[in-house]
């Protein structure tokens, strides 16, 4: 394919069409492909202002051969840090009009968008001229710093106070996905009271960010990057339609806690600092939703677990369950026998049985704890398990695990094992391949992944 270089469009908004010759039959199928289905993402900022002008040439080869006019109600933009990359950055001025642009594109129907702004001056240009178009979000994507997410509720309730309360208030919005760059903040908390008169919201995703007043109740899938362990339980207390969760961060400290509010409190957020009376309230209470639950939360749909360690699974009830992921490495803590990981995985599993894919890591010298659960594994058919050891000679634990598998979770039929500088037995595989072939329902697929992988007996 012969390339073609597209010419730079000024900040104003022009720009320069290369000649229709220069452009190969090759370029415009692809063209074509992509302005054809208008459901189909279109990245508006892959490059300088190339897209720009790619973006007039697919309106006008749309409307000369599909013969109807274009409608962009599916964007993303990226705007990165100034100083962080070599080329040249299009100023603020022009990825607000680009924005504009496709708005003024987007026919007045629902959008489907992801905005990450990894530059404040930029950002506070572009979340009003968003906001203004909040009803008419479906799903939106927005990744920033917490000064410019702060924009998103701040600009709603001026515009609000300008325009006064309408009769059509309710959203559209189906997905909300909101991420802070700012690790050093460890969590920001807002009102979410902007997303509340939303009926067709289910899908939820918090990183390093806390909002109320979300309809927890109405909500299928709930990802939250950070909180505390208290308020978790609270807000899963009214998510009696969930479907997946993911906490994959696991749960803030109560010193993180004070420190983010203080830090909010100074900053002008628009949640403040607890009031004296409530100050009186047990740390672990949680500031926004009163006493923790201590008995069990029944999510009767829940589908998914993904979770960064198993420590709240002693206060669900999830009957259902098909898949559970861990990402922390399970620990065994002697000293600690009843609230270690796999006595929390051991009562979990006596209360739910229908855990069909499994995907823990595990130590090398607690293979053994692993084994011991698979008893009451009855339904497991997916088991990935990643074993972590520094020590090239083990060997114990990896022919342990093998030679259990053999008589053990017979309905297995997908298995991966990912163990850096573990030996797996060339001889001790293959019996457990043909003994399950007999006695089991046989092992589809098997994967392997350490180094070195497998060794032979011989």
């Amino acid at each position: 394919m012969n390339s073609v270089q597209l010419a730079p469009a000024a900040a104003s908004g022009t720009a320069k069409f290369p000649a229709i010759s220069k452009i190969s039959s090759k370029v415009w199928m692809e063209i074509f492909k992509w302005t054809l289905d208008g459901q189909l993402p279109f990245d508006i900022s892959q490059t300088q202002e190339g897209p720009w002008l790619l973006g007039h040439v697919c309106s006008a080869w749309r409307v000369l051969v599909v013969g109807r006019s274009p409608l962009w109600t599916n964007f993303k933009l990226d705007v990165p840090r100034r100083s962080s990359i070599r080329v040249t950055v299009p100023s603020a001025q022009c990825y607000y009009d680009l924005l504009q642009s496709v708005l003024d594109r987007s026919g007045g129907l629902s959008l489907t968008f992801s905005l990450t702004i990894d530059e404040r001056s930029t950002g506070i240009m572009l979340i009003p001229i968003l906001v203004r178009e909040i009803k008419r979000w479906k799903s939106a994507c927005i990744i920033a710093h917490c000064s410019i997410l702060r924009l998103i509720s701040d600009e709603y309730t001026e515009s609000n106070i300008e325009d006064g309360p309408t009769a059509e208030t309710t959203l559209v919005l189906e997905l909300i996905d909101l991420r802070a760059f700012d690790d050093t903040q460890g969590l920001w908390m807002w009102s979410g009271e902007i997303f509340r008169d939303t009926p067709r919201l289910h899908s939820v995703l918090l990183l390093r960010v806390f909002m109320e007043d979300i309809p927890w109740e109405q909500l299928t899938d709930l990802c939250i990057g950070k909180a505390l362990f208290s308020d978790v339980l609270n807000i899963l207390s009214h998510c009696d339609k969930l479907r997946r969760l993911r906490l994959p961060r696991g749960f803030v400290t109560e010193d993180e806690d004070e420190l983010v509010h203080s830090s909010s409190s100074s900053e002008g957020s628009v949640v403040t600092s607890p009031e004296p009376e409530e100050e009186a309230l047990a740390p672990e209470e949680g500031y926004f939703f009163g006493e923790a639950h201590r008995s069990k939360i029944t999510l009767a749909d829940l589908q998914e677990l993904e979770l960064f360690n198993p420590e709240i699974l002693g206060h669900l009830h999830v009957p259902s369950s098909k898949i559970l992921t861990i990402k922390a490495t399970l620990v065994y803590d002697p000293d600690l026998a009843a609230l270690n990981d796999f006595t929390t995985l051991s009562n979990f599993f006596t209360s739910c049985s229908t855990i069909r894919v499994l995907d823990v890591a595990i130590f090398g010298f607690d293979v053994k704890f692993l084994v011991e659960l698979f008893p009451l594994m009855l339904e497991i058919q997916d088991l990935q398990v990643k074993v972590c050891s520094s020590e090239v000679t083990f060997q114990g634990g990896a022919d342990h695990l093998l030679d259990s598998l053999k008589s053990g979770l017979l309905m297995l039929k997908k298995l991966t094992l990912d163990g850096e500088g573990v030996l797996f037995s060339e001889e001790k595989l293959r019996e457990v391949l043909n003994t399950r072939e007999v006695e089991g329902c046989g092992l589809s697929r098997v994967k392997i992944s350490s180094s070195p992988s497998i060794c032979s007996d011989n």
